[in-house]
């Protein structure tokens, strides 16, 4: 612990698939091998436990143990890793973090609960609550509309000030105007964005990206991310314009089967085979076949070949 804060909350973090047995269980030594893979081509840090991390799959053995193995698998080259701990309540969640803070992930990053909509004295008192547990742990917020509600500025201030190791946020909404005004008025708070805006939001200041796209081709993603580093958006530009097309056309016959997060980003990393995690997500939720892999990475060569390296 104590690794992370917020000079080292940047750059290409690796949201990982939980990889799933034959029935159903984790599969520990695909897990850990995806994990390795990762850490091997140089992405900033690792986690679990988001959405594509199905968090809300997993009962407590399943939570530690995927946990443990990850930070071990981590450990060898010294790459961060934060635990997704969401939960529905913050018992739950508390539990959850202890696991996490025991098997020694660099850092905690949750949601709010999200069965039903927290008010903003709800959502200050569930991060007091939960920056006990966290202790010196580094505390990353996922604002999600899954969680039935975002995070206004004026709520996050308070977040921080009951939280004082809240140091990031995940991001995933697209109004640029309101995330500056976050950067600006939350001077120690990490922004990371979604691939597709990344030189739009670290041109204000925002610092990374939690990626399902770096684990379909790494080299770009890391690429990508330096360049917007050195301000060179010339070269940036049409790598932008790849992933744009590639969320908004390529990955609409997906969307169109009903597939979300998890089911997507699986496909990322079975298309060229870099990840063992498969195609299965825990049920009820549907999952991808092989023909729509096989039928995204046709798409890719012929319309963002420079996605497929």
């Amino acid at each position: 612990m104590g690794k992370l804060d917020y000079d080292r909350l940047c750059g290409i973090w690796a949201g990982l698939p939980v990889a799933w047995g034959a029935s159903m269980e984790l599969d520990e030594a695909a897990a850990a091998a995806d994990v390795e893979a990762c850490c091997r081509a140089g992405v900033h840090g690792v986690y679990t436990g988001g959405t594509t991390g199905e968090f809300y799959a997993q009962d407590e053995d399943t939570f530690r143990r995927l946990i443990r193995l990850t930070v071990a698998a981590a450990r060898p080259t010294g790459t961060l890793m934060q635990a997704g701990c969401t939960s529905l309540s913050t018992r739950l969640v508390r539990r959850r973090i202890e696991i996490a803070g025991e098997a020694g992930a660099d850092g905690i990053q949750l949601a709010l609960p999200f069965w039903l909509p927290l008010s903003d004295e709800e959502a200050v008192a569930f991060f007091r609550d939960v920056a006990v547990s966290a202790s010196s742990l580094p505390l990353i917020l996922y604002d999600t509309e899954r969680s039935k509600r975002r995070v206004s500025l004026e709520l996050f201030c308070r977040l921080c000030e009951v939280a004082p190791t809240l140091i990031g946020c995940k991001y995933t909404g697209d109004d640029m105007a309101l995330l500056r005004d976050c950067i600006q008025g939350l001077p120690g708070v990490s922004f990371f964005v979604s691939e597709h805006l990344l030189p739009d939001g670290m041109k204000i200041g925002a610092r990374g990206n939690y990626s399902s796209q770096v684990y379909l081709h790494p080299p770009f993603m890391l690429r990508y991310y330096q360049l917007c580093v050195e301000g060179r958006w010339d070269e940036v530009a049409p790598m932008q314009a790849a992933l744009k097309r590639f969320y908004t056309e390529g990955i609409r016959p997906l969307r169109a089967k009903g597939m979300v997060d998890s089911a997507i980003d699986r496909v990322f990393g079975t298309a060229l085979g870099f990840l063992r995690c498969g195609l299965r997500c825990q049920p009820p939720y549907v999952h991808a076949t092989q023909a729509d892999v096989d039928a995204l990475v046709a798409w890719m060569r012929e319309h963002t070949p420079v996605l497929l390296g």
